[in-house]
């Protein structure tokens, strides 16, 4: 499957909302987009998008890696907010 990664902009606030529960739509304007990966899951996604020894993507990208707060979103338009525990799916406009 096809997921365009956003990150976040303002990486203090995007961890704030994601600890929200309530949180229903992110606003795409504070997030910059970073790549467009092929992985089997989301968790495939956070998998490639993080440093171990330096040889993975975000290295070759020369950014940080995925955290908290980022946003991914499948090729559907389905987008989904890297929570502290998992996953949580949100309206990115």
């Amino acid at each position: 499957m096809i997921y365009t990664i956003f990150y976040a902009k303002d990486m203090r606030e995007a961890w704030m909302k994601s600890c929200n529960n309530n949180v229903k739509t992110i606003d795409k304007s504070g997030y910059e987009e970073i790549t467009i990966i092929d992985a089997k899951s989301l968790s495939d996604v956070f998998k490639l998008m993080n440093v171990v020894d330096g040889d993975e993507l975000p290295t070759q990208l020369m950014v940080r890696s995925l955290s908290v707060g980022d946003i991914v979103v499948e090729a559907n338009g389905k987008a989904s907010l890297c929570a502290p525990m998992g996953w949580t799916k949100v309206e990115f406009k």
